[in-house]
């Protein structure tokens, strides 16, 4: 009797393990696929729990150019809107506010008070000097005012308080829930006065303590003086590397409107 034939099923098994066979030399001589099997072999949630680290060089760049990017879009607006005069004053406002906003988060708090001063006499010319949005421009400029020129800041908070209670002493019903609800907010803004005016006051006799008592002392009066956790504080700023322009440097071009440029135009 002959040898017996192989069953289906073997025949199978024999040509998976060829299969397998062949595949193993392949990646063998081939470390290019072996890299591309290892990489099919990793979860997508290992991937998605482990993204590429960003460099902090690279970090602090990419966060210089948006800020640079955002400060040149505010400043273009800005000269265009000073360039077309009354016709944009409300636009020009709101950009100057915006420029201070932005200087707020950047910590130039110098910048900010400036520019939150210009949109305050806009407002006052555009709303009256007894509006809400001037009252709220004289206290940005106050927060922005605190650690640099306290004495400044104080005088901007006590100009808010006289412009609000002019403002109060119009109002006809003065049981009405509105007028209620401003005068509780001027109550706040005069015990906020008194606190910053006893605040500065004691950061005066400190300093004269110190400057009499021969110390290492400071005449400098504000919130960024002299304290020791100013020393062990890194505050990282991103400034722009242009300065502001004014508006009379820029020229815009000038349109031909007359009907002959008109005519000739229709003409093409």
């Amino acid at each position: 009797a002959g040898p017996s034939k192989p069953s289906a099923g073997n025949e199978e098994k024999a040509k998976a393990s060829k299969v397998a066979a062949s595949n193993a030399s392949e990646q063998a001589a081939n470390p290019a696929t072996q890299g591309e099997a290892k990489l099919d072999q990793v979860p997508d949630s290992a991937v998605l729990a482990n993204p590429a680290p960003v460099a902090p060089a690279e970090a602090e760049d990419t966060n210089q150019d948006l800020f640079e990017l955002a400060w040149e879009q505010l400043e273009a607006a800005r000269v265009i809107f000073e360039k077309l005069g009354d016709a944009k004053l409300d636009r020009l406002a709101y950009t100057y506010e915006a420029l201070a906003n932005f200087s707020m988060e950047n910590d130039t708090f110098v910048n900010a008070a400036r520019d939150y001063e210009a949109a305050r006499g806009i407002q006052e010319k555009l709303q009256g000097p007894e509006s809400r949005i001037v009252i709220a421009l004289l206290h940005s400029k106050y927060l922005a005012s605190r650690r640099d020129m306290p004495e400044d800041a104080l005088s901007c908070l006590q100009e808010a308080v006289q412009v609000w209670e002019r403002r109060l002493s119009k109002w006809s019903d003065r049981t009405s829930p509105q007028y209620l609800e401003e005068a509780s907010v001027l109550k706040e803004m005069k015990d906020e006065v008194k606190a910053f005016d006893a605040m500065l006051e004691t950061m005066k006799n400190e300093a004269m303590a110190a400057m009499m008592g021969g110390g290492i002392g400071t005449t400098q009066i504000g919130f960024g003086a002299g304290s020791s956790s100013d020393k062990t504080t890194t505050v990282i700023q991103v400034q722009p590397k242009k300065k502001r322009v004014r508006p009379e440097d820029v020229v815009f071009p000038a349109f031909d409107t007359s009907d002959t440029h008109k005519k000739a135009k229709s003409d093409i």
